[in-house]
């Protein structure tokens, strides 16, 4: 596991339910990740998204 499977949860999430998952859902989801290994999966999300809009 590393910021990218973070960046993949994200995005089905945010596909599927139109919400993103608060940081709380997301270690419960990645409990074997680094906080900034989360950090740099959620920072890439982000990029990414802005990149679109």
């Amino acid at each position: 596991m590393n910021k990218w499977d973070v960046l993949e949860y994200l995005k089905y999430r945010f596909m599927a339910t139109g919400v993103l998952p608060d940081q709380l859902q997301i270690e419960q989801a990645f409990p074997e990740l680094e906080p900034d290994e989360i950090s740099e999966g959620v920072e890439e999300f982000i990029y990414r998204v802005k990149r679109i809009a």
